[in-house]
């Protein structure tokens, strides 16, 4: 199946089982709409990541495994993005915050 296809399944009304993903933004938000984690780190940069661990596990060396091949840019039609990103905006924006430096530190509302 084509990542295009696979899109398209994802945003159908009854998607196949194999298109039936999550929702990040509401993984790390509790119900009450509270960040239900403290950081997020970017797959994308995972030595920023390593590099927070290291005061408390010391250097880290993860081994490449589980990559998918030919990984790169994804190609769809402008059409389908726009659709993607409508439908799951809040994820677009959660990741554009975590993307832009690598690790994003929620904010938690004084009590």
């Amino acid at each position: 199946m084509s990542s295009e296809a696979f899109i398209e399944s994802s945003l159908s009304q009854d998607p196949p089982p194999a298109a039936q993903i999550g929702n990040q933004e509401r993984f790390v938000t509790l119900e009450d709409g509270q960040p239900g984690v403290d950081d997020l780190f970017c797959l994308e940069k995972i030595e920023i990541f390593l590099t927070w661990l290291r005061p408390e596990f010391g250097v880290i060396t993860l081994p490449h495994r589980n990559a998918a091949p030919g990984t790169g840019p994804l190609h769809l039609s402008a059409e389908l993005e726009a659709r993607l990103k409508a439908a799951r905006a809040a994820e677009f924006e959660l990741y554009a915050r975590v993307a832009d430096t690598g690790h994003y530190a929620l904010e938690r509302p004084q009590a």
